[in-house]
């Protein structure tokens, strides 16, 4: 999942002249940056208000930028594998389907993150208490507590391993695309200022 910042500076420029348009380069490689690094702060609020309980560190950390330079004036926002392989569902929708079955954690009986998921090593713990069974009762397969003289009590349950997004939550395209409609023109007018003042002549 990938972002490319390009922009069509003619406008912007058309009034340039001389050593003026020498800046041009590096005021499209500073504005662009800017631009990424705008997107990216955004991106990472946006996340934590559109999942109801905000998002891991690790998954914040999956977003980088690309940074333009002098002589490619091009940048990108995007997601590193890892992380966009579990976001993607929840970006363009559709089916995921997992090696394993995915857990669903009975609400109030297993103790999850901040962010209301079940994590791996937890789940582990959980399979490996003595007094916990992987079983499957009535159809439904998952880690029950077996407590003597009570009847099993479903921790986790184990569906299938095919999840389905009906309704995608992060529209990651649209909200960098909004931020790039806010900031380019200004980073670069911002940008062309500074690169004209200091510039050598």
């Amino acid at each position: 999942m990938k972002i490319d910042i390009k922009a069509d500076l003619k406008k912007l420029n058309k009034n340039l002249v001389g050593f003026q348009k020498d800046q041009i380069p590096f005021a499209s490689m500073l504005a662009i940056n800017d631009t990424t690094k705008d997107m990216r702060i955004q991106l990472h609020k946006d996340m934590e208000t559109i999942f109801s309980k905000g998002v891991t560190r690790f998954t914040k950390q999956g977003l980088f930028r690309k940074f333009a330079t002098k002589r490619i004036p091009e940048g990108a926002i995007y997601f590193k594998p890892a992380q966009a392989k579990y976001l993607e569902k929840q970006v363009f929708g559709g089916v995921r389907t997992e090696k394993s079955p995915i857990p669903i954690p009975y609400r109030n009986r297993v103790k999850l993150s901040a962010q209301g998921n079940l994590s791996k090593a937890k789940l582990k713990s959980l399979i490996n208490k003595k007094k916990n069974r992987v079983l499957k009762i009535n159809g439904v397969g998952g880690v029950y507590e077996i407590n003597k003289g009570e009847p099993p009590k479903l921790l986790v349950a184990l569906d299938s391993n095919v999840a389905v997004y009906k309704n995608p939550k992060f529209n990651f395209f649209s909200l960098g695309r909004r931020v790039f409609d806010k900031k380019f023109v200004p980073n670069y007018k911002r940008r062309l200022k500074f690169s004209l003042r200091t510039a050598r002549r």
